[in-house]
């Protein structure tokens, strides 16, 4: 099949020694954005705007924006969790019709 000289787990067995330990704290994947929030209690995101507690107008908040939803923080407390929406803001679906356009 291969032209390979040793197997997956022979090179992992090679590897393994030289592999550190897991870090104890857990890695942050998610991307870090700090909006401020306006006056109608909503925060920009890339192309989206979410809302948030009104109390926080005028301030500014941490964001951790991940694959499906984001977090938001003020200082250090979660204040805020909102899911992504599965399409880029302007989109729009359409149901094709044979007599009228979209």
């Amino acid at each position: 099949m291969d032209a390979r000289s040793k197997t997956v787990a022979e090179c992992f067995a090679l590897e393994q020694p030289l592999l550190l330990p897991l870090p104890e704290e857990p890695f942050e994947t998610g991307r870090l954005f700090t909006p401020r929030v306006d006056r109608y209690g909503q925060i920009p995101v890339r192309t989206n705007r979410y809302s948030v507690p009104i109390r926080l107008i005028g301030r500014r908040v941490r964001v951790v924006l991940h694959a499906s939803h984001l977090v938001v923080y003020d200082q250090n407390v979660e204040v805020a969790r909102r899911e992504r929406p599965s399409m880029p803001a302007g989109a729009r679906t359409c149901t094709l019709r044979t007599s009228s356009p979209c």
